[in-house]
């Protein structure tokens, strides 16, 4: 016989029973161990010689700086931006620190991978049992794109902190709405608002999330016919859509916007520039017109002096 666990879990009708698991399942205890080891082998890149920031990085951790330092968003100077700068609010607090604050960035890089490995648990553990849940959470940290990314100052390791949170409200959204906890489900949903934008700001591909949420509600609503949940699943897949879409949206055209007013002063700097050599050759041209004269004046005076 199956071994039952002390956790519950919600059937496809909607009746609490209890978590079925494996005989030889781990224990909860098993499972906080394999997290603290996995936690200390990661902990083993704290080291900055280890660190090699990508092209982008070197942007995020400018703009952090600049963050930090005098509250603007700037890149080397310039407001044009052409990178999405959600991760550098997470990168500006290790600049109260130093002003190369690298080991404290690989520690903050630290704590978002052990993040990712807690939610990315979480979120499996919701449909697996503890073994599969692990193994996969291990799978997924031993891939070679997450070290890629982990070794990076770059906005991918940070953005999936963000999604799993998403994913995790999410689900937790869903599960009110299908035990008919629909004031459940507008909370989950109104407090997964700020994340969408931070998501957003961090990465404009996050914002298709709301995608996987939109389908998951219609096929429930298709499996139990209830018009409620159409109503209240579609209006608030439309409430976090018009969030994210109004903050990427928002940032792309906030972007341009400097980047034509950076382009005009580049314009206008181009062009006195331009007058400045114009009227400096002319110049030149005028002197040595003098000078040329003058040699001229001089040579014809100094002949007709020696001349017979």
């Amino acid at each position: 016989m199956p071994e039952q666990s002390d956790e519950t879990c919600t059937s496809d009708q909607d009746v609490v029973v209890p978590c079925v698991k494996d005989a030889g399942d781990l224990t909860r205890n098993g499972v906080i161990w394999r997290l603290v080891i996995f936690a200390i082998l990661l902990a083993f890149a704290i080291k900055p010689i280890w660190w090699s920031p990508g092209g982008d990085a070197v942007i995020y951790l400018d703009v952090a700086q600049s963050l930090w330092q005098t509250g603007q968003l700037e890149a080397f100077g310039s407001k044009a931006i052409f990178n999405q700068v959600g991760v550098a609010f997470f990168f500006a607090p290790a600049f109260a620190f130093a002003d190369r604050p690298f080991l404290m960035l690989s520690v903050m890089q630290w704590a978002a991978a052990v993040g990712i490995m807690i939610l990315c648990y979480r979120w499996l553990r919701k449909e697996l049992n503890r073994d599969h849940s692990m193994l996969m959470t291990w799978l997924i940290l031993l891939n070679t794109s997450f070290w890629i990314y982990y070794l990076r100052f770059l906005s991918e390791t940070w953005c999936c902190v963000l999604l799993f949170t998403l994913a995790l409200m999410y689900q937790e959204l869903v599960n009110a709405i299908k035990q008919g906890r629909y004031r459940s489900a507008w909370l989950w949903c109104i407090a997964s608002l700020p994340v969408m934008v931070w998501a957003a700001l961090t990465r404009n591909i996050c914002t298709f999330m709301v995608g996987g949420l939109a389908v998951v509600l219609l096929r429930l609503y298709w499996q139990q016919r209830m018009g409620r949940i159409l109503l209240h699943g579609m209006a608030m897949v439309l409430l976090v859509s018009l969030v994210g879409g109004v903050t990427a949206g928002g940032w792309l055209l906030y972007q341009q916007k400097q980047t034509d007013a950076t382009s005009q002063v580049s314009e206008s700097y181009l062009e006195f520039a331009e007058r400045a050599l114009s009227e400096n050759a002319q110049q030149s041209r005028s002197v040595v017109k003098v000078v040329t004269d003058s040699i001229h004046r001089r040579t014809t005076t100094l002949g007709r002096a020696v001349g017979p």
